[in-house]
């Protein structure tokens, strides 16, 4: 047992920072932006004079353009449809909402009554939550099927939509991830078109809708604004963290949903994270609306950005080197990561995913990292930790979810929190038991389900694996030990009665 006096090293398990930093295109970013930090760049669309963002995005334009990524009939992106952002997928998923927020603000000065609403399939990254709800969105959350990893089924889209609208609400946004934050999942070319089936229906209904009530508004056709229509936020910033062979789709990859789709990409999880850099692609109007919010703001995002964003989305050999040697090294690293995590968790025993070379690595990881010999290690590796375990199979990424339910309903001290000392014992129901004894007692810091758009009664944390082999073992051995402070509940033998009965 764990004193409430803590002298552990606190691990933080809830951070999003990949292992190993991108130093290649970092120093051509720094070096590339030295020659005119002095000067101002001109974010005016139309603008393509010296010192131009657009001149900067033509490798961007290009890399994308390759992908697939534009709209119906065009062979490529013109540089109007990427708008940069020095704040990272962040910045721009905010200038995105701001952009839909301002025009059903208008749509309804006209005669429109929207109640906007956001689908958000959980759990998902809760800082954009948060942003939603402070942008005026209503909420809606979708649940993954997380008996199934996470899988995202389109009857919960269907049904939330459907409860969306019986309240009243109008489906303005979609957002999600892909792959996927925290569960790792990729989605790929048919699920994004299954998914983009029921956006065009949403859509054509709307459309329809305010055909039937065209008297409400006779200045504009009112179904076919962003205010009015599902626009889907596509937030592809885990985009090259993949592990094997299958790829993220893009919505904006299906000619049809381009003008509806936003994708957010960057470079901060390919090892990037302080630079903030990141990019949105989108059709011509909803980025030219989002670059004027951007440039009330900040002007210009900062120079090295630009260039950062210049060589990383950049197909030129010499570019493309860099950084595809540098993916397969990071992803490499995250993946072994994330099986040791598994298995000092679940057993190494109940992971297909695990090949006999990746459990003879792992193996070899124990030793070095604990000192014990080959059967100890094994040992470690197989038992796994009852009362927990990890209930993901990332294809991408470097997260765990870790279901803590199995420890609900056990008692434990209150002993680890000073202020809550003097209450004695209480039943584990909620995450909060899983902050008050893994937190308190074990310095370990998590990203709690309710952060993330899960119920607290889930008792489900995202754990990151992008940490030293040594605090990943640590991490096992100091939830063994939590574990263990919890205590199952007697159940007192029934009193036979006189009968005998």
């Amino acid at each position: 047992m764990t004193t409430a006096m803590n002298r552990q090293k606190r691990l933080d398990l809830s951070l999003g920072d990949p292992l190993l930093p991108l130093r290649g295109v970092a120093a051509y970013a720094f070096r590339m932006a030295s020659r005119d930090l002095n000067n101002y760049y001109n974010m005016i669309p139309s603008y393509s004079g010296p010192g131009s963002v657009r001149d900067v995005l033509h490798p961007v334009r290009d890399y994308f353009s390759a992908r697939g990524f534009h709209d119906r009939g065009w062979s490529g992106l013109t540089t109007e449809e990427i708008l940069p952002t020095g704040g990272g997928t962040t910045e721009g998923f905010d200038l995105a909402l701001r952009m839909l927020t301002a025009d059903v603000v208008e749509r309804n000065r006209q005669g429109a009554v929207i109640k906007p609403a956001i689908l958000m399939p959980v759990p998902t990254y809760g800082m954009f939550m948060d942003a939603a709800k402070a942008a005026g969105f209503h909420v809606v959350k979708v649940g993954r099927d997380l008996a199934a990893g996470g899988v995202l089924h389109r009857d919960a889209v269907i049904a939330a939509t459907n409860d969306a609208h019986k309240a009243g609400y109008r489906i303005i946004a979609y957002y999600d991830c892909n792959p996927h934050n925290p569960t790792g999942l990729i989605r790929g070319k048919a699920e994004t078109e299954h998914l983009a089936e029921i956006f065009e229906a949403i859509n054509a209904h709307y459309a329809q809708q305010d055909l039937d009530a065209l008297s409400i508004n006779t200045r504009s056709r009112l179904w076919d604004h962003a205010g009015t229509r599902v626009t889907i936020i596509d937030d592809m910033v885990y985009d090259g963290l993949e592990m094997g062979g299958e790829k993220p789709f893009g919505f904006a990859q299906l000619p049809e949903m381009y003008r509806d789709t936003i994708t957010l990409f960057g470079p901060s999880k390919a090892g990037l994270v302080g630079l903030r850099a990141g990019v949105a692609i989108g059709p011509r109007e909803k980025i030219r609306a989002m670059m004027g919010i951007a440039r009330h703001a900040g002007y210009f995002p900062p120079t090295p950005v630009l260039h950062a964003l210049a060589a990383y989305f950049n197909d030129d050999a010499k570019f493309a080197v860099v950084r595809d040697k540098h993916l397969l090294r990071l992803n490499a690293q995250h993946r072994i990561n994330l099986l040791l995590m598994k298995a000092l968790v679940n057993g190494m025993d109940t992971m297909p995913e695990a090949d006999d070379a990746d459990r003879a690595k792992m193996l070899r990881i124990v030793m070095k990292e604990t000192g014990l010999d080959r059967a100890a290690s094994r040992a470690l590796l197989t038992r796994g930790i009852k009362g927990v375990r990890i209930i993901t199979t990332p294809q991408a990424g470097f997260f765990h979810l870790l279901d803590c339910a199995g420890l609900r309903d056990r008692e434990y001290s209150n002993e680890f929190v000073p202020y809550r000392a003097f209450m004695g014992v209480a039943t584990a129901q909620t995450e909060e038991a899983i902050d008050h004894v893994l937190g308190g007692g074990q310095n370990l810091q998590f990203a709690y389900g309710s952060w993330a758009g899960l119920p607290t009664h889930s008792m489900i944390v995202r754990v990151t694996c992008a940490m030293p082999h040594q605090d990943i073992v640590e991490t096992a051995r100091r939830l063994a030990a939590g574990v263990k402070d919890f205590k199952r509940v007697k159940v007192p033998a029934p009193v036979p009665s006189p009968s005998g009965r």
